[in-house]
């Protein structure tokens, strides 16, 4: 797995908040191991890094519900996420961290039986998110994993957005964080904690927060995103299209290129011969009976004219043809 930018292992080398740890873990009962990436000081384990969505995948644990005695899961006790992985990545203690519960990306899921639970928005539509009523889930016995209520085993994969929150996105959008030409910022208007984060400009790809990290696309390579039925030239952020030569009409759309009909107009085109339309082309030629010159060329097809002189030898006539070609013929 790969550590983009602003994330990071060694100091100096993240931006704050976004330090991870990678360390061996214990795959099975073998005693194998492989290394496994984990946020912060090392209590959730990453499963993904998404630098264009600015999200990162995660391994999970349950929120637990005691309740008051073995019959009753809806009892006075607080849910337990204290010391579970949710905290180190939300953040403890009220301090705001770089991470939030990724925006429609997750599903809720009650494990237990006529468990009963309320959503609510909190209040963000006032922050420019889109309304969201509260709803209940209502869930009958189920399980999705082995749950161990001491050890709590059970795990299942999140999403996370992640946004910057150590310094300003300004209104010509631009920020301390985004280090790369071509990108720019971007507020996060409908997260709890609002926070900022860097993109590359349209027609650019890649990472925002390093240096030259923004490349051109090259949206020629690529015909199945964009769209062209013509000649496609690369451009600095973009692209241009057109028709081929002999066409005319808008390469954008399909059958969008037409023929151009140069014998319609062949003076346009310098045929003062005879005009033979192509698909894309012409053809342009000497009239019959004419010599083969430069029809391209005015005056430049011009009549063939034949001097014959006959001469008697023997029994017989040889004549001698004179002009631009010569024949000979004999009896």
């Amino acid at each position: 797995m790969s550590i983009p930018h602003p994330f990071g292992v060694e100091p100096w080398c993240y931006l704050p908040g976004f330090n991870v740890t990678c360390r061996n873990e214990n795959d099975d009962s073998h005693g194998s191991s492989s290394p496994k990436l984990f946020l912060g000081d090392g209590t959730v384990e990453v499963l993904e890094i998404s630098i264009a969505n600015a999200t990162v995948r995660i391994n999970a644990s349950l929120a637990y519900f005691p309740g008051t005695d073995k019959d009753n899961f809806l009892g006075p006790k607080p849910i337990i996420t204290t010391d579970a992985p949710w905290s180190g990545a939300l953040g403890k203690g009220g301090k705001a961290g770089v991470y939030t519960l990724g925006w429609r990306s997750n599903r809720l899921f009650a494990i237990g039986c006529n468990v009963q639970v309320l959503l609510d928005d909190d209040d963000l539509e006032g922050a420019g998110a889109p309304p969201n009523n509260s709803s209940k889930t209502l869930s009958t016995c189920a399980t999705f994993c082995d749950w161990d209520e001491h050890e709590q085993s059970c795990s299942l994969p999140a999403v996370l957005d992640w946004r910057i929150n150590h310094t300003t996105c300004h209104g010509n959008g631009s920020s301390a964080a985004c280090r790369s030409s071509n990108s720019f910022c971007e507020y996060m208007h409908y997260r709890i904690d609002q926070g900022h984060i860097c993109s590359c400009a349209q027609g650019y790809q890649g990472n925002p927060y390093l240096p030259n990290g923004c490349k051109d696309v090259n949206e020629c390579e690529d015909p199945n995103t964009y769209q062209f039925y013509g000649v496609c030239n690369n451009t600095k952020g973009g692209y241009h299209c057109e028709c081929p030569t002999g066409f005319v009409g808008n390469a954008s759309l399909p059958s969008g290129c037409k023929d151009v009909d140069e014998c319609a107009h062949p003076e346009l085109h310098s045929c003062y011969g005879v005009c033979i339309n192509m698909p894309g082309t012409f053809h342009c030629r000497c009239k019959q009976g004419t010599y083969y010159g430069d029809p391209f060329t005015k005056g430049g097809c011009s009549s063939l004219s034949v001097l014959k002189i006959g001469l008697a030898v023997g029994g017989g006539m040889v004549f001698f043809a004179f002009g631009n070609w010569c024949t000979l013929r004999g009896t």
